[in-house]
């Protein structure tokens, strides 16, 4: 990281520029290391990915990728919901 701030000193790029650069940085990163208090299911499942990496069906990657999302997802639900809660029922007519 220490590298890619002198390239960016150095070029005197302009913000968007510096934002494109470091988000291809993450995500051209090739390693994961999990944190030592991971779960042992999550140990489990990045054995599992990591044995199966290379055979990956590309529907495979998709459904992983939908997985990954769906809590930011599911928040944003959360919220119309909550929203829709607050705005007053209109009257029954009979």
């Amino acid at each position: 990281m220490e590298f890619i701030g002198r390239v960016i000193a150095a070029l005197e790029l302009e913000e968007p520029w510096k934002q494109k650069l470091l988000k291809a940085l993450d995500e051209s990163q090739r390693k994961i290391v999990l944190s030592s208090d991971a779960t042992e299911d999550t140990f489990k499942m990045f054995n599992e990915l990591r044995r199966q990496i290379d055979q990956l069906h590309p529907a495979q990657v998709e459904l992983m990728q939908m997985a990954l999302r769906l809590p930011a997802i599911m928040k944003a639900d959360s919220r119309l919901r909550h929203k829709h809660k607050e705005e007053p029922s209109p009257p029954i007519e009979e």
